[in-house]
């Protein structure tokens, strides 16, 4: 069961600087965090062609996890993660009961919305209670790898971001 509104936080941000993080993705330590994740999540972690940002994601993924446990009580390993289909993540089930979308009419603070993103050396994640929708983003400061231009790059980020969204930037 989720915890009662009244207990949750009203909104926090969590910054990771993962250069701390000496894990090699080929160790026993590497395979013990990643199974930390549910088998969609390792997919995605095992995606990334390059280590570091296989350590963004999986970093991301655990922060994630840890936040909404501390947030609404369940073990992180009881939570069902899903994506929309515009690829943002969100709490589908937890130990197996569905999870509603939209908060029970007239009670908005049982609302509970996160987005978590990742760049650089930085993992970061925005949580708040009460809000339909949050975001957040970090972007270091460097010319992205394979983009050799300032129109390739805005052509890269574009698929980040919805139509309205994107419209706004």
């Amino acid at each position: 069961a989720l915890a009662p509104a009244a207990s949750l936080p009203a909104s926090r941000i969590i910054a990771l600087n993962i250069t701390t993080c000496n894990i090699p993705t080929n160790g026993m330590a590497w395979l013990q965090a990643v199974s930390l994740v549910q088998p969609e999540e390792q997919t995605r972690v095992g995606k990334f062609m390059f280590d570091a940002d296989r350590k963004r994601s999986l970093s991301g993924r655990l922060l994630l996890r840890y936040a909404i446990a501390s947030d609404l009580g369940p073990r992180p390993r009881d939570l069902l993660l899903k994506r929309t289909s515009a690829g943002k993540p969100f709490l589908a089930a937890v130990a197996g009961t569905e999870v509603p979308q939209a908060p029970p009419l007239g009670r908005p603070n049982e609302a509970y919305s996160f987005n978590v993103t990742h760049h650089g050396d930085w993992v970061i994640l925005a949580a708040a209670r009460g809000a339909r929708a949050i975001g957040i983003d970090v972007t270091r400061h460097e010319k992205p790898r394979g983009c050799k231009s300032v129109a390739d790059y805005f052509d890269l980020m574009k698929s980040c971001f919805t139509a309205r969204e994107w419209s706004l930037i």
